[in-house]
């Protein structure tokens, strides 16, 4: 078939995209407005069901998934939080004619840009859920319970965790350059 697209289960193995790699090619306003596409199309429960999350000795994984109609894959977004408190992600790609698996992304810098894409009106009202969340007493006593302790109040704002955000990346970057630290390939 001749302009026919060959199908990934052709191949002997997935394609890994790094975090890399994506950095060298990802542009954001490309990857909003795919997205925007994407959230625009209305489809039914079974194709983007509820997250699944497990949870382990202070460490948890987390499962999203999704078979969009029309498109050529479908795929699930796996997130690792570690007990070092660390959390990385992941993007399998899946084939939606075959079921072949095409492709493995890592997925931090893709879930960077889809977290900054978050429209104000919806970072205001996730806001004002989580503080509603965090002065529940049940949620207050979790924390309790589990030897760890939520953010003060007054570090509840939009404003005090951007703040936050910016103070840890200021840091980092300057023990970053401070230590001649260096991607390796």
């Amino acid at each position: 078939m001749a302009g026919a697209a060959q199908s990934v289960a052709d191949r002997t193995y997935p394609l890994f995209v790094s975090a890399e790699a994506s950095r060298q090619v990802l542009v954001f306003a490309d990857v909003i407005n795919a997205l925007r596409a994407a959230y625009s199309v209305p489809h039914g429960p079974l194709v983007s069901p509820p997250r699944v999350v497990t949870r382990g000795q202070g460490n948890w994984l987390r499962a999203l998934a999704a078979s969009p109609p029309g498109l050529r894959y479908m795929g699930a977004k796996i997130f690792g939080f570690g007990r070092a408190k660390s959390v990385s992600y992941l993007i399998a790609l899946f084939e939606q004619e075959t079921g072949a698996l095409a492709a493995l992304v890592d997925a931090n810098l893709v879930t960077a840009y889809r977290t900054a894409a978050t429209p104000r009106p919806i970072i205001e009202r996730l806001n004002e859920a989580l503080r509603r969340a965090l002065a529940d007493p049940q949620v207050v006593k979790a924390y309790k319970d589990s030897g760890t302790e939520a953010f003060p109040p007054d570090q509840w704002s939009i404003e005090a965790a951007t703040a936050f955000v910016q103070r840890e990346l200021d840091r980092w970057a300057k023990d970053v350059r401070e230590n001649n630290i260096r991607v390796e390939q």
